[in-house]
């Protein structure tokens, strides 16, 4: 469902460049597959997982797109969906920019209805709180499991203790965040300039989350690995937007019918 409604979206905000909105639902699998690839390659890189380690044959096949099992970073799924748009304009000789500007706000309401599902599911829980609003997972939970494995819980508890749900905030964070750049895509001054501010202030928010996370073990200097791809994520968009600025162009409805005219 969330795919449907992030491309729906998109389809019509695409006509604003002069594009059809077939177009979108043509991309949805270029951005999609290597998207799902780049999330589930980007975890088991990193973070590895019991199942894929000691697999062998077709049986580490299997468990390397074992989404079931858990295991998907959304940073991953941004890189490979990029690199699939990428390829896919390459090849309909698209102008990539201005069609990422027009994805970038249905990127994060897939972003939020994604984090709807990991709440349902019990990863990226936080820290323990005594907030109105903390949740508790029970034992059929990926949640319970993980915290039992690292020995923060008895096997025999009825449940989890009280909970930050980080799913949640970062759920509503993401919709709140579509709504502005949506907003903004309407009023863009350049091409790239949605890309650029996503990148920007997605990350600002990301990163006050990750603080209150407990699933992911830090880097040695302190840092988790999205912490730090937010740092570089907004040094890119920041420079992205210095760039973007410096070669102003804006594609409009109207640009684009003068561009085909001069084509043809």
């Amino acid at each position: 469902m969330w795919s449907v409604t992030a491309s729906w979206l998109a389809a019509q905000r695409i006509q604003k460049i002069g594009q059809s909105p077939e177009l979108i639902w043509d991309m949805l699998m270029w951005a999609l597959i290597p998207g799902l690839a780049g999330a589930r390659a980007y975890f088991l890189l990193r973070h590895g997982h019991p199942a894929f380690s000691s697999a062998t044959g077709m049986n580490k096949l299997i468990a390397a797109v074992a989404l079931w099992d858990g295991g998907i970073v959304f940073y991953g799924s941004v890189l490979g969906g990029i690199a699939g748009i990428f390829t896919f304009c390459s090849l309909r000789k698209i102008p990539v920019v201005p069609v990422l500007d027009v994805l970038a706000p249905s990127l994060l309401v897939g972003e939020g209805f994604g984090r709807i599902g990991c709440f349902l599911y019990g990863c990226c829980y936080g820290r323990a709180c005594d907030l109105p609003w903390a949740v508790r997972f029970p034992p059929d939970s990926l949640t319970f499991r993980k915290m039992v494995e690292k020995g923060l819980l008895d096997p025999g508890s009825e449940a989890t203790g009280w909970l930050h749900p980080t799913q949640i905030y970062s759920s509503l964070a993401a919709f709140v965040l579509a709504t502005i750049l949506a907003v903004y895509f309407r009023r863009r001054p350049f091409d790239g300039a949605v890309l650029c501010l996503a990148a920007i202030i997605y990350p600002v928010s990301r990163y006050g989350i990750e603080s209150l996370r407990a699933d992911i073990d830090p880097f040695q200097v302190g840092l988790k690995d999205a912490e730090i791809f937010s740092l570089a994520l907004i040094a890119a968009g920041i420079g992205g937007m210095v760039y973007f600025s410096r070669h102003r162009t804006l594609t409009t409805a109207a640009s684009a019918r003068s561009a085909g005219n001069q084509t043809a």
